[in-house]
C-alpha cells in the first residue's frame, strides 16, 4: 500500500531555514537576499504532489560531486534566471546545479507569503520520513511500517502523524481564538439584546403619560408604535454609525496578518445592523402595544 517515500531534514509545510548561504550568477556582492533551503531525499516532489514546471526530479544515481537542486518559481524570480536549468549555484559552499523548477507551493502557513525555496538533494542530512500510502487499509499499513521501523530502531519509539493533522495543528492558535471569539461574541449579543429590550421598556414607560394623552386625543395604536419606533431607531442607527467603522478597521487589521485572505465583505455588517434594528423594532412594538392597550385614565393617574 506504500506509493512513495521521501526524507527531509525539516517539515516541508513549515520550512524555516532562511539564510544567506546560497550564491548564484549575478548575485551582488554583499547581497542580503535570503532564501529557504530544505534538504531532501529522492521522490520529494512525487510524494508531496509538487508539480515540476521545468526540468526533472532528482536523479539519485548521479555523482554527488555536484549537488542537485530544484527551485520554486519565487527563487527563479529572485535570482533573475532566464534559463534556470543547468545554472550553477553554490549552496553552503558546495557546488550545485539546478535540475528542475517547481510551481510555488505553500511551505508555511497562510499567514506567510510564498518565499524563495531551494530544494537541495542531500539525503545524508535528512531524518524525517514521509510515507505516502493509498489509504485503503491505513491501520494495517501503519503496523507494517512500524514493524520495519523497529527492526532498525528498536530502542526508539515509533512516532508518526498524518500530514493533514500536522497542517491543522499549525492553526491551533487561530482555532482557539475563533472559539473564544465566538463564545464572547455570543455573550455580547445576548447582553446587547437584553439591553435593547430593557432600554425600550424604560423609555416607553417614561412616555406612558404622553401615550395616554395622545390616545385621549384620538391617536391609534399604529401611530403610537410608529412614533416610539422612529425615536428608538435613531439611537440604534447612531450606535451603528459609531460601531461599524471601528469593527471594519479591526477586521481589516486582523485579516492583514494573512498574506492569503478573502476580501472583507459588507454582508456581516449589514446582517448585524439589520439584526439590531429588527430586535429594536420588536422590543418597541411589544412595549408600545402594552402601553396602547392600557386604559389612558389609569396611565394618567399614575405619578
Amino acid at each position: 500500500g506504500v506509493e512513495s517515500v521521501t526524507f527531509t531534514e525539516q517539515s516541508p509545510v513549515a520550512t524555516s531555514n532562511k539564510n544567506n548561504g546560497v550564491a548564484w550568477p549575478g548575485k551582488p556582492e554583499g547581497s542580503t537576499a535570503f532564501v529557504n533551503v530544505i534538504q531532501v531525499g529522492a521522490d520529494f516532489c512525487k510524494t508531496f504532489d509538487i508539480n515540476i514546471k521545468e526540468g526533472n526530479a532528482f536523479q539519485p544515481f548521479l555523482s554527488n560531486d555536484t549537488k542537485q537542486v530544484i527551485l520554486n518559481e519565487e527563487a527563479v524570480k529572485l535570482m533573475a534566471l532566464n534559463e534556470p536549468l543547468g545554472t550553477e549555484l553554490t549552496v553552503w559552499g558546495h557546488s550545485s546545479q539546478v535540475v528542475g523548477v517547481v510551481n510555488n507551493y505553500h511551505h508555511q502557513t497562510l499567514t506567510h507569503a510564498i518565499e524563495p525555496v531551494v530544494i537541495l538533494y542531500n539525503p545524508e542530512e535528512t531524518w524525517n520520513a514521509y510515507i505516502k500510502v493509498d489509504g485503503q487499509q491505513t491501520q494495517t499499513q501503519i503496523a507494517s511500517i512500524e514493524k520495519v521501523y523497529q527492526s532498525y530502531e528498536a530502542d526508539h519509539p515509533f512516532d508518526f502523524a498524518f500530514l493533514d493533522e500536522v497542517v491543522a495543528k499549525s492553526y491551533d492558535n487561530l482555532s482557539l481564538i475563533s472559539r473564544l471569539s465566538f463564545a464572547f461574541t455570543s455573550v455580547a449579543i445576548i447582553i446587547s439584546f437584553l439591553g435593547l429590550f430593557g432600554l425600550s421598556a424604560f423609555l416607553i414607560q417614561k412616555r406612558s403619560k404622553e401615550a395616554g394623552i395622545r390616545k385621549v386625543m384620538g391617536a391609534g395604536s399604529l401611530s403610537l408604535i410608529f412614533l416610539f419606533t422612529t425615536d428608538f431607531i435613531k439611537l440604534v442607527l447612531i450606535a451603528l454609525v459609531l460601531a461599524v467603522p471601528i469593527a471594519w478597521y479591526y477586521s481589516e487589521h486582523w485579516l492583514s496578518d494573512f498574506t492569503f485572505h478573502s476580501a472583507l465583505s459588507y454582508k456581516p455588517f449589514l446582517f448585524a445592523g439589520l439584526a439590531a434594528i429588527a430586535v429594536a423594532i420588536a422590543s418597541v412594538i411589544y412595549h408600545s402595544l402594552k402601553v396602547s392597550f392600557t386604559n389612558p385614565a389609569q396611565t394618567l393617574k399614575e405619578e
